[in-house]
């Protein structure tokens, strides 16, 4: 029996170390926009939704003319970026920096928001605008309650770079002047 209870409490210590979080559910969030120009307000979302089993996470922004999802696994060195803007549906991989967040009431936030956020709010630079993102309500699920394939990568997006992401915006950019 002495056994039975050493090994829990090893795995218990193993999987906060690798970056679990004890808490699952989902975290709804309102944007607030930091002095924007007019032509930057197309990348700001208008809704953004943070899901996690506690072990991995997922990230749904909505803006007037994209959708961008955010997935990855709590502790892991690469996260997946997937955007679905004008007809198109591609994938960015890109690489996590050693980052050492706590959790919050909301749970583990993901490596992408790990600097800047606090129990009610997390401020987000991405590319040339700033926002911050402000918590409306948090709502906790059992881990079982998730789907099977809910934190997989979603089948039709096309794998891309950062050039080949940029040649395509500037590509649409010209297409929509």
């Amino acid at each position: 029996m002495k056994h039975l209870f050493f090994i829990l409490a090893v795995a218990a210590a193993n999987t906060l170390a690798l970056g679990q979080s004890e808490w699952s559910g989902t975290a709804e969030f309102t944007v607030e926009a930091e002095d924007v120009k007019a032509g930057d307000w197309d990348y700001i979302p208008q809704s953004v939704q943070y899901e996690t089993d506690g072990v991995h996470w997922r990230i749904l922004e909505q803006g007037t003319s994209f959708e961008r999802i955010w997935m990855g696994r709590h502790g892991a060195d690469r996260y997946h970026i997937l955007f679905h803007f004008l007809g198109n549906a591609v994938e960015l991989e890109e690489r996590c920096a050693p980052v050492v967040a706590e959790a919050l009431p909301w749970g583990m936030p993901p490596y992408p928001w790990a600097e800047g956020a606090s129990a009610g709010q997390v401020a987000v630079t991405d590319g040339p605008v700033q926002y911050t993102l402000v918590l409306v309500a948090s709502r906790p699920a059992h881990r079982s309650s998730w789907s099977r394939k809910h934190f997989d990568l979603p089948p039709g997006y096309e794998p891309i770079d950062k050039i080949g992401l940029a040649a395509l915006l500037q590509r649409l950019n010209r297409s929509s002047e």
